[in-house]
């Protein structure tokens, strides 16, 4: 069975300077500007791209296999039109995709349809933006290139083809609330906040608290506030036996974590009740402020803090 679908979207992008293919010398792509009472419409409809020039289309043919998996693109399999836009004074790209499919499987689990992936070369380094394509392995170590390069010098995004009956779009990464929205936009401005995100990602964990059985051991959840002003989420686990009108001391286990796993207190009975386990989110994760980062040396900070500045303090 063929299919076709059609895609629009945008992406903010967080710089100014032109975009250049310097993986592709001598080779531009241009991208047109939509007049500022013409901004395209992200409504499924490709209507308001009929003044975009056929010049301005990215063919199949300027498509390149960088994973050595295949001979080359074939257009009897996946065939691609995609137009790029902006808007003067805007910080944005508008993209339109277009693809003729030959696979188009929605009744299996998970996603196994083709994807379109755009990459910003938010430096100009041109690449290598994934580890795996570093040029000398004996330089640079898939360990130490993953650290060095993923989410430093390039953000990528992967755009599906929504399917009936299942999400409307594939995010990566812990703040999966985000595809709640536009239940999130509680002033329904068409804006989604960082309080208004925080509040609503609270609102589904107290949901979703309440359908499952109850937490059997004492617990709290609660924030410990960082040298920099930003809340970072708790969820704290005591064992049996534990008063705070006691003097007796606790060891404590701190479990840093980006996943929605976070935010639920880490049972003491796993270690004989024999400590207090403390289950943070990290840097915007979960209920947790600031922005997400976790391989940046602030992560690293929030966890020191969070031993010497909360935990040691406790009574």
């Amino acid at each position: 069975m063929r299919l076709t679908g059609a895609m629009l979207l945008f992406i903010g992008i967080f710089f100014c300077a032109p975009v250049f293919a310097l993986d592709r010398p001598g080779t531009e792509f241009p991208v047109y500007q939509f007049p500022a009472d013409g901004i395209p419409r992200i409504d499924g409809e490709a209507d308001d791209w009929a003044q975009v020039p056929e010049r301005y289309v990215i063919g199949t043919d300027e498509l390149r296999d960088t994973t050595g998996k295949h001979e080359g693109t074939r257009p009897d399999s996946l065939d691609v039109r995609v137009k790029v836009g902006w808007v003067k004074g805007m910080n944005r790209l508008y993209f339109l995709y277009e693809a003729t499919d030959d696979y188009w499987d929605f009744s299996r689990p998970g996603h196994r349809n083709d994807t379109f992936e755009v990459v910003v070369d938010g430096d100009l380094s041109g690449g290598p933006l994934s580890d795996k394509f570093r040029m000398n392995p004996e330089v640079v170590s898939r360990h130490e290139a993953f650290f060095t390069m993923h989410g430093i010098h390039a953000q990528n995004y992967h755009i599906f083809t929504p399917a009936r009956d299942k999400p409307w779009a594939m995010l990566w990464g812990t703040q999966q609330w985000l595809k709640e929205y536009p239940e999130a936009d509680t002033n329904r401005d068409g804006r989604l906040t960082m309080d208004e995100a925080q509040t609503y990602r609270r609102k589904l964990e107290q949901k979703q608290r309440t359908a499952e059985a109850p937490i059997a051991f004492q617990h709290e959840y609660t924030f410990a506030t960082m040298s920099d002003g930003v809340k970072i989420a708790l969820a704290v686990g005591y064992p049996r036996g534990f008063s705070r009108d006691s003097d007796r001391k606790w060891p404590v286990i701190l479990s840093l974590c980006g996943y929605p796993s976070a935010t639920v207190p880490i049972d003491p009975g796993r270690f004989g009740h024999r400590c207090v386990t403390v289950s943070m989110s990290i840097r915007g994760s979960g209920a947790s402020g600031g922005k997400l980062s976790p391989w940046r040396p602030r992560s690293r900070q929030d966890g020191y803090e969070t031993i010497e500045d909360w935990i040691v303090k406790q009574p």
